[in-house]
């Protein structure tokens, strides 16, 4: 019924609160809170998808002495919104940040990353995303841009590295990198020079970790692919004819000369066939200098009807053979979980990543982003490991409505430990169901 022990809600949670405590106080004077406390409650908050949770908290303290704030995310106090926010706004984002890499180091060492490894490698996605935009709200850290108007729009921009999984909806943050106004005007230009800087320190952090990097047209670029042979990538990116021109008419140059292999293979899922056919080129160049060279592969699928329901092409440095081009084929495609399992999850699926919990005139809509983050993280470890909250979830009679329950009873029921809060929720709803 127990999750590992090393990967428990409590050991994790000991955990960040141990590393958030030697953040260094960047306030002179006596303090009331300290920083430590009210990363802790913003984190809880985050856990809980609800924005308004300190206030209840703060409630029970008063009747009950003490709040389930304090109990379970260890924290010595229960810090009012606007103290949090003030406090959090102020705090460096690099402490912060190496949380996420910390957590996977712990994953990883208690053998829970092997539910993404394949045949020891980590396929790792990278992609932007916008979690904050407004006309009126804005900091020095914002990115500003005019739209078609004339009206300037500020942003905040983020480049998540993820690892995914063909065939899994489990998903896994490793990383995470700002994109700043220093990097450009242009949004590719600010994609790629943030996403230069965060291969360069997966490595630093990971020098060990096999990793297969994913990602969509605008990463299949010479400087790029360098780059990930200099740091010990492999890599498969989409490759797109409108933008590697050269290289698309070099394979329609060597396809008339046969050096283009081309075939098909079925794949079944149920009664649902799918027909894939492909093309592979090897070492073409990847532009029109012909000084760096990748290996190529298109597929088309269609259903049984014959009707064309995907096609794509991607750049590797994997060779590419008849046999193992249906999984690169796999591989090429995850590129879309980061998008299914992580954007439209964190913004549409309860954590709100979208919502202006509080933007600041320093670092806080940043801080609040990795709070975010980590929270998604400590949920997919729950769905792995923990049994009790599973079948919370199942009495429950789905995500939404357990996390419904936990908070209701997080606020109002007094609870010494995150399983038994899965305790009352598990008999409680257990006991309504069974009545009804």
């Amino acid at each position: 019924m127990k999750p590992p022990k090393r990967l428990s809600f409590e050991a994790i949670i000991e955990n960040i609160e141990k590393e958030f405590g030697k953040i260094p106080e960047h306030r002179r004077a006596k303090v009331s809170y300290e920083i430590g406390d009210c990363l802790m409650s913003g984190l809880a908050m985050m856990y809980f998808q609800y924005p308004s949770l300190l206030k209840y908290q703060e409630k029970m303290k008063e009747k009950q002495g003490r709040s389930n704030l304090e109990r379970l995310f260890k924290t010595n106090i229960v810090p009012s919104d606007t103290q949090m926010r003030e406090i959090l706004d102020k705090v460096e984002v690099e402490p912060v940040r190496k949380m996420v890499k910390k957590i996977f180091e712990r994953v990883r060492r208690y053998g829970l990353a092997s539910n993404w490894a394949m045949q020891g490698q980590y396929l790792v996605v990278l992609d932007a995303t916008q979690y904050f935009s407004s006309e009126n709200i804005q900091c020095p850290n914002c990115l500003r841009r005019k739209d078609v108007a004339g009206n300037i729009r500020y942003s905040h921009q983020v480049i998540p590295a993820t690892i995914v999984r063909p065939g899994s909806h489990q998903i896994l943050p490793l990383d995470v990198e700002q994109i700043c106004n220093s990097d450009g005007e242009e949004k590719q230009d600010c994609e790629i020079n943030a996403a230069k800087r965060l291969i360069e320190r997966m490595r630093k952090e990971h020098p060990k970790l096999a990793m297969i990097l994913g990602g969509d047209d605008i990463y299949s670029r010479e400087p790029m692919i360098k780059l990930c042979r200099q740091e010990r990538y492999n890599y498969i990116f989409v490759a797109k004819p409108t933008s590697h021109k050269e290289m698309f008419l070099e394979i329609v140059a060597l396809d008339k000369t046969g050096w283009v292999k081309k075939g098909e293979y079925q794949e079944s899922n149920g009664k649902k066939i799918t027909r894939t056919r492909y093309q592979i080129a090897a070492q073409v160049p990847i532009n029109g200098d012909g000084k760096t060279f990748v290996n190529f592969f298109e597929v088309w699928q269609e259903d049984s009807s014959g009707k064309q329901i995907y096609h794509n092409s991607w750049v590797t440095d994997f060779e590419i053979t008849p046999q193992n081009i249906a999984s690169l084929v796999k591989k090429g495609r995850a590129r879309w979980k980061i998008e299914n399992e992580g954007f439209n999850v964190q913004k549409n699926g309860g954590y709100e990543l979208t919502h202006n919990y509080g933007h600041g005139q320093e670092n806080l809509s940043m801080i609040f982003y990795l709070l975010n983050i980590l929270a998604f993280i400590l949920h997919q470890i729950l769905e792995l490991t923990d049994s009790l909250y599973l079948e919370a979830k199942k009495a429950c009679g789905g995500l939404s409505f357990v996390w419904q329950e936990l908070r209701m009873l997080f606020n109002r029921v007094v609870v010494e430990s995150w399983t038994s809060l899965l305790n009352v929720c598990f008999s409680d709803r257990l006991y309504l169901n069974n009545s009804s």
